[in-house]
């Protein structure tokens, strides 16, 4: 997978890349290394426990 213009060194395209130690995206243009990170899917859980702190009675209308 190829992420155009998105280096924050040089604003090259990265790649998408894997060895044995796990994925990593790696720019073509200067060589930037990073580990790839996915975002964690978001739990029904995780939701109920970020809308506490809005402000939200639970008998509100």
């Amino acid at each position: 997978m190829l992420l155009l213009k998105t280096c924050p060194r040089c604003h090259g395209d990265l790649q998408l890349r894997s060895d044995m130690a796990g994925k990593y995206l790696s720019c073509i243009q200067c060589g930037y290394t990073r580990d790839y990170l996915r975002k964690p899917v978001m739990t029904e859980e995780k939701s109920k426990v970020s809308d506490r702190g809005k402000g939200v009675e639970a008998g509100a209308v």
